[in-house]
């Protein structure tokens, strides 16, 4: 699994967040959440692109928690509705992963190759505590073995 190279400009994602371990559960119930709300964010792009941002903080990591972020792209100045957050991801060259296939399990296992091998085995090193997913019209649901969405890692050259 080989990544494309792309450099974005800043990103504004407003939506549900949660505090959490992967295991738990937890990142998944924030979806029904934030399509119940989505009307509140006035949104970039009219609500065709979502994010999951994962935020990590090393203290929290040690703790086996980070906080996991399901948005979309927001405009600028745009005031964050009461029970969400707006999270201002800065620009940066990304190694994009195309994940393809149902969520869960593999894309935690994924998630494993690309910090574990990938990285360590490239020319760069991860640029930020950060890293999300971006799903379009190529995501089919959380179980659909034909979905497909995108893994991008801040990166910096080593």
């Amino acid at each position: 699994m080989e990544p494309r190279i792309v450099e974005l400009n800043e990103i504004q994602i407003t939506g549900i967040q949660v505090l959490a371990s992967p295991e738990s559960g937890e990142f998944g119930k924030t979806w029904p959440k934030l399509f119940e709300r989505c009307n509140e964010i006035d949104p970039l792009d009219g609500l065709k692109i979502w994010y999951g941002v994962q935020s990590y903080d090393k203290e929290l990591m040690t703790q086996g928690i980070w906080k996991y972020t399901a948005g979309t792209e927001s405009k600028a100045g745009i005031k964050t509705p009461i029970g969400m957050e707006t999270l201002h991801l800065p620009k940066s060259k990304y190694a994009v992963f195309e994940y393809h296939g149902a969520i869960s399990p593999k894309l935690g296992e994924t998630f494993g190759y690309i910090y574990r091998e990938w990285l360590p085995n490239s020319e760069y090193n991860p640029a930020g505590m950060f890293d999300f997913e971006r799903y379009d019209e190529r995501f089919l649901g959380p179980e659909h073995p034909d979905s497909i969405l995108e893994i991008y890692i801040p990166i910096i050259e080593k």
